[in-house]
């Protein structure tokens, strides 16, 4: 500590503090001077800007950005991606544009999406919606920008669209129990993991591969503190900074071309399969059906859609990996491959087996 005039002082300090783009640590020297105010005498701190920042200038303002981290993305093993960062376009209205055919547009944009005219109507309704605003209604593959120009906005009055990042997950419902799918994070969500990184505006992996390996694919944010002067457009001084680092991509065994023959083969049907090379033991498909297109999820949309999946008797939401089966006749090369190996039968023996039977319909085959 040191000491100039009578009732001054000064003495150093270390300032170390944690900020969304890393610590920042400063030494400097701290001016008190003894005042008395309203007939009491204490010491008071001699203030200047840099006792926040040493950059600090006098008029200065201290801004903050976040960098985002890119999440990773999913491939199969031939590179197809599963899960990417990609290009969504939102088809919407605004209501000026209609003019005086707001009945019809909103009646013939229903009809083109297959969504309730009721929907759009609330969407519209909206307290923060003016004349001028863009209010997005339906998202829709990139790949649809022609449909979207050439027919929806050429035929409907009101009609236009906006492209937005998103995940996108190119093979729809085939792949969706098994790739899962990105949402907003919850309140409650985030109060267990805002201590990860995570905040509000944050996106989260619920379900499939998007949760289990969420660690690797989320990244890490960046941020930058700084100094800036009122109105002006760049920063002034950079304080701290830390680039943010993107998520690791993920490339798995599965065959996508056999994953989306199998879910085919299913047709109306419900159940689960498995392929397994026979040599590596690699899993080329996990296939669950009925399933959903989790698209819908990420476009922000999802509830409607989500009420009618839970309500369908086939349950296209439920992972039927989850559960357990009896295998079934599937098992019965191990009985019979343990059966040859302790000799208890041979190879070429037969057994006619009468009665204990059972067979649910013409569609299954006999158990016994």
């Amino acid at each position: 500590m040191g000491s100039g005039r009578r009732g001054e002082v000064q003495f150093p300090i270390d300032v170390t503090m944690q900020t969304l783009a890393g610590e920042v640590s400063f030494s400097q020297d701290v001016q008190l001077s003894l005042e008395e105010r309203d007939d009491e005498k204490n010491w008071h701190v001699h203030w200047d800007q840099q006792l926040i920042f040493p950059e600090m200038e006098e008029d200065d303002h201290i801004g903050v950005n976040t960098m985002g981290a890119e999440r990773g993305e999913i491939y199969d093993r031939h590179e197809n991606g599963l899960a990417i960062n990609g290009t969504i376009l939102q088809v919407g209205m605004v209501p000026e544009r209609m003019e005086d055919e707001e009945e019809e547009s909103i009646e013939d944009l229903a009809e083109q999406l297959d969504i309730a005219e009721e929907d759009i109507e609330s969407q519209l309704d909206q307290e923060w919606v003016n004349p001028d605003s863009f209010v997005p209604l339906h998202a829709m593959p990139e790949d649809e920008q022609d449909y979207i120009e050439d027919e929806l906005m050429e035929d409907i009055s009101g009609v236009t669209y906006q492209p937005e990042e998103s995940r996108v997950y190119p093979y729809e419902e085939s792949a969706a129990h098994l790739v899962g799918y990105i949402r907003e994070i919850t309140a409650e969500e985030l109060e267990e993991l805002e201590e990860e990184g995570y905040d509000s505006h944050d996106l989260l992996g619920v379900t499939g591969i998007e949760s289990l390996f969420e660690d690797e694919l989320k990244g890490e944010t960046g941020g930058e503190v700084y100094t800036y002067e009122e109105d002006a457009e760049e920063p002034k001084e950079t304080i701290v900074e830390n680039e943010p680092n993107d998520g690791q991509d993920l490339h798995l065994t599965i065959d996508m071309e056999l994953q989306e023959n199998i879910f085919e083969e299913f047709d109306d049907d419900s159940g689960t399969a498995t392929a397994v090379h026979p040599a590596t033991g690699e899993v080329l498909a996990m296939v669950n059906a009925p399933a959903y297109d989790p698209n819908v999820y990420v476009a922000g949309q999802s509830g409607d859609m989500h009420a009618e999946w839970e309500d369908d008797p086939d349950q296209p939401l439920l992972n039927r990996f989850q559960y357990t089966f009896s295998p079934g006749s599937t098992f019965k090369h191990m009985t019979a491959a343990t059966a040859l190996e302790s000799e208890t039968i041979t190879s070429d023996e037969a057994f006619d087996i009468e009665g204990l039977e059972w067979q649910m319909d013409e569609s299954w085959g006999i158990t016994r």
